[in-house]
């Protein structure tokens, strides 16, 4: 079955080459409803690094508007500090945006600006309740995944529901893994894998 964001991909993409055949000056302007010069693609900021092709929809304007940037005043979208492309901002309730030093990027950029932290660094952060440090970005390409968690705020939530033990819980991974003979490296990456409506999924690549 595919989720609601490939839907709207596959949809869009038929839609246009359909258009394409019958009459390809038949686009309107999405802004004005004036006839339409250009036809922007626009990603989905986890897909690059998720192995994902294609555009997530696509965007019909004419050169006023374009000019004019409408398609960027309501803020559902956002061009990559790096790589120039324009992404949306959000996929249902979740924000898809990686900011890194007040400069948005999408996933695959961002990874390159992520600095690494040490192990200590990242518990007591969380046993003192701060969790700033942690970006939104689905994965760290060729990381490894070396620990993952879901944390609420809800008090009955059957994942973790406080910082401390979430702290406590990656402490005890990396004592194990070191049992195991399987030592973390110094530098580690904690991100927001994946944000729902009520929780958050943390992963620590390293």
């Amino acid at each position: 079955m595919y989720c609601p964001d490939t839907l709207k991909r596959i949809n869009n993409e038929e839609v246009a080459k359909h258009r394409a055949k019958l009459n390809p000056t038949a686009a309107k302007c999405e802004y004005c409803g004036s006839l339409a010069t250009k036809v922007i693609p626009v990603f989905n900021p986890a897909d690059a690094v998720r192995g994902v092709e294609g555009a997530y929809c696509t965007i019909e304007i004419c050169d006023d508007c374009y000019e004019n940037s409408e398609h960027m005043n309501d803020g559902e979208y956002f061009n990559c500090t790096d790589c120039g492309e324009l992404f949306i901002v959000n996929h249902s309730w979740d924000s898809l945006v990686c900011t890194i030093d007040d400069e948005q990027y999408c996933h695959k950029c961002a990874a390159d600006h992520i600095e690494p932290k040490i192990l200590s660094n990242i518990c007591k952060d969380l046993a003192d309740g701060k969790v700033g440090s942690w970006n939104r970005i689905n994965t760290i390409p060729k990381k490894k995944k070396l620990w993952e968690g879901e944390f609420s705020s809800y008090s009955d939530f059957p994942g973790y529901t406080s910082t401390q033990k979430l702290s406590e819980a990656i402490q005890e991974a990396a004592a194990e893994a070191s049992g195991e003979g399987e030592e973390w490296p110094d530098d580690l990456y904690p991100i927001i894998s994946q944000n729902y409506q009520f929780s958050v999924v943390l992963a620590i690549y390293g």
